[in-house]
């Protein structure tokens, strides 16, 4: 259970990175495509199912995220990856803070895919 839990929470992982780069191509190329029901839905699925499975790994491995700094770490970038993701695509924001905040929350991402696969918190120690 806790492997089928383990490769759902990478999947969703890799599928969060991809679906955010998609958004941020298509908000530049595309716009218009960003309005389609899938990309309106998809995204939201996904990050759901993310979340979903890391709590369930938390709680299938009897983890406490205050014990482990890289989970804490995870749980900090996630919420820079929601703050700036919001900022992103907003269009009430100019379109270079935008390109910024998706750069960003895209590197928030990256680092927490790091920090899970290295458990560590800090890139390159």
């Amino acid at each position: 259970m806790i492997t089928g839990m383990l490769h759902t929470h990478i999947l969703m992982a890799i599928l969060t990175i991809a679906v955010f780069v998609l958004q941020g191509v298509l908000a530049v190329a595309q716009p218009r495509l960003l309005r389609h029901k899938a990309m309106r839905i998809a995204p939201h699925v996904i990050y759901t199912l993310l979340l979903v499975s890391a709590i369930a790994l938390l709680v299938l491995y009897g983890w406490n995220p205050l014990e482990f700094g890289w989970v804490l770490m995870k749980i900090a970038l996630l919420v820079v990856f929601i703050v700036l993701g919001i900022i992103a695509f907003k269009p009430k924001f100019a379109q270079p803070v935008r390109v910024v905040a998706w750069v960003g929350a895209l590197l928030a991402l990256l680092w927490a895919y790091w920090s899970a696969v290295n458990k560590t918190v800090v890139p390159f120690l």
